[in-house]
């Protein structure tokens, strides 16, 4: 396991390893929304008085988007309306981090309300490119070093696209697998956790962990039984990307059977074609629902992109959502992802 324990290192020694990458990272990524280096210090030495043993994550520093709650630490949704928010309880699955050992290192900056407009953070791979959203901060934090793991949420694309920019493992399970108490809710019929590491068997393990399963659950340190089967789809939009783009897919698929994987090229059915309106419709109606409310009473400090978001909600009536989401259902129930179109290789 890729942890602080692992590695011969202490929670103490990480923190410091940590603290030290943040302060010549920080200026120019501007990935973390709060961090506490005294508060740093003091929980790693708890961590490193308590028994290691059943504690996965002992002592590695975790990055927490600023959207998930933790008791006395400020949690402020990337907006000014909620600016000196301090809740008094922590999201589960951040408790279930921090009671495997874990050491809150920061809250990561988020999309204001995880959704459109950008926050400050940078891609610590050209500080000229966006690092994406909503998760930035976190798949930026792991990217350049300084901490190990961070966290995230997706409603649209908010874990795998910051990951993919990145250069970092992003893994977003099936909706529904991690439980989501204690994050801001902004539409629940599409809002899922993610997580961000360097290796596919730190993501593993860090969802493990917080489902609240064993390691063996999630197979995080087993031998596959067989080369794994992959899927790879090109959609709709494939050319539209840029060459480099492209030719960095060919290369993956590339190594992926050089090593043994089997991959195969799927079409997506007819029936996904809709699943972007969809997702609109359903999306607009309930961050109208949650969100307005959230800020009502000061609605001129977000941003245009919030707020006609917002206002197109308001116009979706009841009927379209009901169809939006019993849509939805159907393309939910539908597990096949599409036809092959060539024979694996």
């Amino acid at each position: 396991m890729s942890t602080a324990l692992a590695a011969g290192k202490t929670a103490e020694e990480s923190a410091a390893l940590a603290l030290a990458a943040y302060a010549s990272w920080e200026p120019q990524l501007k990935a973390f929304a709060w961090c506490d280096a005294d508060r740093v210090r003091s929980a790693a030495r708890k961590e490193d008085a308590r028994p290691a043993a059943d504690r996965p994550l002992h002592g590695a520093p975790v990055g927490i988007k600023d959207i998930f709650d933790v008791a006395g630490v400020p949690t402020e949704y990337g907006s000014p309306v909620f600016r000196g928010r301090v809740p008094k309880r922590t999201a589960t699955v951040v408790r279930r981090l921090l009671g495997a050992g874990a050491v809150l290192f920061g809250k990561t900056v988020t999309a204001e309300l995880a959704y459109f407009a950008p926050g400050p953070t940078t891609n610590p791979w050209n500080a000229a490119h966006t690092p994406g959203g909503s998760s930035m901060g976190s798949a930026a934090a792991v990217a350049a070093g300084v901490v190990s793991i961070a966290i995230g949420t997706q409603t649209n694309g908010s874990v795998i696209r910051p990951a993919a920019f990145c250069g970092v493992v992003g893994f977003k399970p099936s909706f529904g697998r991690l439980p989501t108490s204690g994050v801001l809710r902004f539409s629940p019929s599409l809002d899922q956790l993610g997580v961000f590491a360097r290796s596919v068997e730190m993501c593993g393990l860090l969802a493990a962990v917080m489902a609240n399963n064993s390691h063996q659950v999630w197979n995080t340190d087993q031998q596959l039984p067989r080369p794994p089967r992959l899927g790879v789809v090109r959609g709709p939009d494939w050319e539209a990307a840029d060459a480099s783009a492209r030719a960095a897919l060919e290369s993956s698929i590339a190594a992926l059977r050089a090593a043994g994987a089997s991959v195969t090229e799927l079409e997506l059915s007819e029936g996904l074609s809709a699943a972007l309106p969809v997702h609109r419709v359903i999306m607009a109606a309930e961050a109208h629902r949650w969100i307005d409310p959230l800020i009502a009473p000061s609605r001129q400090l977000c941003s245009p992109q919030i707020l006609s978001l917002l206002d197109e909600g308001a116009k979706v009536g009841a009927a379209s959502y009901r169809a939006a989401r019993t849509k939805q259902r159907a393309l939910t129930r539908s597990s096949r992802l599409g036809s092959e179109v060539s024979t694996p290789s």
